[in-house]
């Protein structure tokens, strides 16, 4: 509705009045006739600005300088996303809605992404839909999740794993693979366990007396329920109050 894509029915939306919006939809809406770098001259137009003292900027900062003369239409989808989320940042918009912003980009450009997204002004606010968990956890202050459309909880990735983790999950190396871990439940036959949330000074004790032991190696890791894990949680589950 904010951008309008849907009419309203009820309600209001309230945005400050100097405030300015950019966009990145799910789908990629593509100049297809234009080439990058005459994209990007355009969307300058539109704000005002002068193309000339930004273009390099967009597609260094974009790793796109060696498409700047190839044709949208010619893009593959990856490339097509980074010009589409370059072109909703130009004009340095107030707020942001991206949907879905990294998707069919590679993991290796993806976090090369997210370090521009975390870097935005301090006046910037971004409204962050992602079914990547830890993309949601490195980015978002705060979060929701949906379910059939509702939204079944609200809060920092702290506060979520703190009111919904059921457990911590420990990653750890068996130096003795016939030794059974007590009160830890191995995860399919991996190098993964769960202890129930309870007394951690205690887990921390017993991890320490099987480095010891020579049992474990020492690089263990500790951790709360992923927010992977209290997702599938809350997709199954219909009785977990917002």
């Amino acid at each position: 509705m904010l951008v309008g894509e849907l009419r309203p029915t009820g309600g209001y939306i309230y945005k400050n009045k100097n405030e300015s919006i950019g966009y990145c939809p799910q789908y990629d809406i593509s100049f297809s006739a234009l080439t990058v770098l005459q994209s990007i001259d355009y969307i300058c137009r539109l704000h005002g600005l002068n193309p000339s003292l930004i273009n390099n900027l967009i597609l260094s900062q974009f790793q796109l300088e060696k498409y700047r003369h190839h044709l949208v239409s010619h893009l593959s989808g990856g490339t097509c996303r980074r010009l589409h989320l370059a072109l909703c940042l130009i004009g340095s918009p107030t707020l942001l809605l991206l949907d879905e912003p990294t998707a069919k980009i590679d993991p290796l450009l993806r976090s090369h992404i997210r370090v521009i997204l975390q870097h935005r002004p301090i006046d910037t606010s971004i409204i962050f839909a992602s079914h990547s968990m830890l993309e949601c956890e490195q980015l978002c202050d705060r979060l929701t999740i949906l379910v059939r459309g509702n939204a079944k909880c609200l809060g920092s990735p702290e506060h979520l794993k703190n009111k919904y983790g059921m457990n911590y999950r420990i990653r750890l190396t068996l130096l003795q693979s016939s030794f059974q871990i007590p009160l830890l439940e191995r995860i399919d036959h991996s190098n993964e366990y769960i202890y129930p949330k309870g007394s951690l000074p205690y887990l921390f004790t017993l991890l320490e007396q099987l480095v010891e032991q020579n049992i474990i190696a020492s690089n263990y890791t500790v951790e709360l329920t992923s927010l992977e894990h209290i997702f599938l949680t809350l997709q199954h589950s219909q009785d977990i109050k917002v």
